[in-house]
């Protein structure tokens, strides 16, 4: 048991976390081709304001980070997994899922289904 506490990770601290958020609001600015105002315009802020989130400059309020995840079609949890790149991975996943046809969706998750009695 005392192996498992000295292998937890150290906190992060508040500017860290604000940080973390900030480069996934940007990736995923970035990943949709969308320009600083264009993605501003999408969360309902200014630009100025966005930068700000994205350099962790300023913090993003809890409601706010609910508000920008429905408006961007993920879920909170991309932002706020900071330990790992898990959040960014399954982010990538479920786009590549959405862009399958129905017959593709069908015959790979009966292949993973199939994978995962092995």
């Amino acid at each position: 048991m005392a192996e498992d506490i000295g292998a937890m990770k150290k906190p992060m601290t508040a500017k860290e976390i604000d940080a973390s958020i900030g480069l996934r609001l940007k990736y995923m600015r970035q990943d949709r081709a969308l320009t600083l105002e264009k993605m501003a315009d999408v969360l309902g802020i200014g630009p100025q304001q966005l930068w700000k989130y994205e350099n962790g400059k300023n913090s993003i309020r809890a409601n706010l980070l609910l508000d920008f995840a429905a408006r961007l079609g993920v879920s909170y949890i991309y932002f706020v997994a900071h330990y790992d790149d898990d959040a960014y991975s399954e982010y990538q996943l479920v786009k590549a899922w959405r862009a399958l046809g129905k017959r593709l969706k069908a015959s790979t998750l009966k292949s993973l289904i199939h994978m995962g009695r092995k």
